[in-house]
């Protein structure tokens, strides 16, 4: 029990840490390549797209390795595929564009993306 309490919080600290060095200024973020598709609004992020707004998934992130690394233990991996996307989870607590962010700066993805809702329109 000891040995998880202190993984969780190294986890969270590491974060914590992280998060305040992604500048907030401008666009939603200055420092990190951030789709510029991405809006927020009372606190929910949307891309946008010919007009229409897409919910973002607050939980999950798709991202792709760069060759030779290897995914963190305390990265929670949900899936992933034959041609090397991976789902991970956002950790508890920690804001979906924020940890984007930090995954970025790591340097270890090739590919790091929010993903969103889409909607089927019938006529």
């Amino acid at each position: 029990m000891k040995t998880r309490f202190f993984n969780v919080t190294a986890i969270i600290v590491f974060f914590w840490g992280c998060m305040f060095s992604c500048s907030k200024k401008g666009d939603i973020f200055q420092d990190c390549d951030i789709d510029k598709r991405l809006t927020r609004e009372k606190g929910a992020y949307f891309l946008v797209e010919n007009g229409k707004r897409y919910p973002v998934d607050k939980n999950v992130i798709t991202v792709k390795l760069k060759p030779g690394e290897e995914i963190g233990k305390e990265i929670e991996v949900i899936r992933s595929n034959s041609l090397g996307f991976i789902d991970i989870q956002v950790p508890e607590g920690i804001d979906v564009v924020d940890y984007s962010c930090m995954l970025k700066k790591t340097g270890k993805f090739e590919l790091v993306e929010l993903n969103a809702f889409g909607f089927f329109e019938s006529e």
